[in-house]
């Protein structure tokens, strides 16, 4: 091998180990990345089951707030009925 020959191996090696050292910061960030994500879903996952919960706990107070409406309007139905009835 003559001088030519020195020098470009000299340079292509050179540039292959920063694209190696580039690559291997790249991959780093990469992973740190998808640990925030994981992380981002793990709590939204949270949040998603603390809002299907209060939904759920909403719905149930709604049944029987219309439930005890319900109930309520034919007490008030039957006792008028009744008043009525003595008069």
């Amino acid at each position: 091998m003559d001088t030519t020959d020195h020098v470009v191996l000299i340079v292509l090696t050179t540039l292959l180990s920063i694209f190696f050292a580039l690559m291997i910061a790249v991959v780093i960030i990469v992973i740190k990345l998808l640990g925030m994500a994981k992380q981002i879903v793990h709590r939204a996952d949270e949040v998603l089951a603390s809002v299907e919960s209060a939904t759920e706990t909403a719905s149930e107070v709604f049944i029987k707030a219309s439930n005890r409406k319900t109930f309520l309007t034919a007490v008030k139905t039957i006792y008028k009925l009744s008043k009525k009835g003595r008069k």
